[in-house]
Formats: structure tokens, C-alpha cells, sequence
């Protein structure tokens, strides 16, 4: 497996899957936070039955083509998860900060692709071709925020993809609201129409601190 962008999400995703035993012989990931690579490895770590995850590379952009193309064939996973906050709605809510209020006057919130952090989805989705050039049985999941709005953007990474995302919202089964886009390639007869039963949360309390609860 290979996974670009390695913090909590593709953490989670990791060990999901080595839960119901689906293992590779080596999972590689890239990641230039240390922080995320850390808590990456902590969540999936070296065991009898798990490979654990080997950092071969921390910057995406120094990732070669040729390495990519030389291990292709070896590929079945490809997890990109790489980070969201130049599409994320966030940044036009109120400023917090004086450095929030600049970014919004200047016009710098939400600059999607062409952002400092949207453009490693771009550099993930070249490399994924890549891959796919080689190998183009590869399965990939892809996680981001939902920026439909954000249409040129959206549309070139859906076109990139080859397929249209799911998109889920965390409140159908937890106290947040959060919703995001799963792109799924290579998963033929996936149904995208997903439901989750609006029973599916359970108890809000139950996610509280002792001593503290929530109101619904």
C-alpha cells in the first residue's frame, strides 16, 4: 500500500482495514508532518500479523517517478488524504485573529487547487497516474472535504479520479458535523448511494466527559 498524506484519517483507514484482517506486506507513506507521521505510526504499529507503516519519503514533491513506475506493479492501495483547509469553508467564518481578518480583505481564503496546501492534492492526483499508468488495477481511496461549490476545482479532481465522491456527513453517526468526500476508484458495484440509519449516533451523552453533558 502506498498513502499520501499519512495524519489521523489515513491512520484510521490503516487500521480498519488490518482489523478485518485485510493486510499488505508493506504499507509506505509520505508525510512531511511529523506530528502526523507519529500519531500514523502509533495507530498502526509493527505486530506478528501487521507490517506497521515505513516513511520512505517525507515531502511529496520529492517523490520520484521512477521509484513510482519501478513499484507499480507491486501496488494494490493507494490511500490519498492530503490536506483541506484551502478548500474548507472554515476559513470564511469569522475571523479569530487579526491574521484570519488579513487573509479574508486580501482575498486569500479558500484558494482550493491553486493554495499552498490544495496543490499537493494536485502533485497526489499526478503521482496516482502514474501509478495507474503501470498498474491500473490499483484501488484508491481519496478523502477531502466536500468543495462542490468550489466547481473548476472539484470537477478537475473528480475528473482526475474518474469517478464522483460519496459524500458523508459525520453527524449520521457522531456529535459533529462534518461532512466529507470519499473518492473510491477501482471499487466497481460500490453503491454511492450510502445510508446510514439516523439512529446510528446513539447516545450523545456517551462521548462526554464524566461529570459534563451536552445539550441536543
Amino acid at each position: 500500500w502506498i498513502a499520501f498524506g499519512s495524519g489521523l484519517c489515513t491512520a484510521g483507514i490503516i487500521s480498519q482495514l488490518s482489523d478485518v484482517r485485510i493486510v499488505p506486506d508493506q504499507v509506505i507513506c509520505v508525510e512531511i508532518n511529523p506530528k502526523a507521521r507519529s500519531a500514523c505510526e502509533y495507530a498502526n504499529p509493527k505486530t506478528a500479523t501487521f507490517p506497521g507503516v515505513t516513511f520512505l519519503y517525507h515531502d511529496i514533491d520529492q517523490v520520484p517517478p521512477d521509484w513510482l513506475r519501478t513499484i507499480a506493479s507491486r501496488v494494490t492501495l493507494l490511500i490519498m488524504t492530503t490536506p483541506c483547509s484551502d478548500m474548507s469553508k472554515l476559513s470564511l467564518m469569522e475571523p479569530r485573529n487579526e491574521r484570519d481578518r488579513f487573509r479574508q480583505e486580501a482575498g486569500l481564503c479558500r484558494p482550493g487547487l491553486k493554495g499552498p496546501k490544495g496543490r499537493l492534492m494536485v502533485k497526489a492526483l499526478e503521482h496516482m497516474e502514474v501509478l495507474y499508468s503501470v498498474n491500473p488495477d490499483i484501488v484508491t481511496i481519496m478523502e477531502n472535504v466536500d468543495y462542490k461549490d468550489l466547481k473548476e476545482d472539484f470537477e478537475f479532481t473528480c475528473a482526475k479520479m474518474t469517478v464522483k465522491p460519496v459524500i458523508l456527513n459525520s453527524a449520521n453517526y457522531s456529535m459533529t458535523h462534518r461532512k466529507r468526500a470519499w473518492w473510491l476508484r477501482g471499487m466497481d458495484g460500490l453503491d454511492a448511494d450510502l445510508v446510514i440509519p439516523p439512529d446510528f449516533r446513539g447516545d450523545p451523552q456517551a462521548c462526554m466527559d464524566h461529570g459534563r453533558t451536552v445539550e441536543v
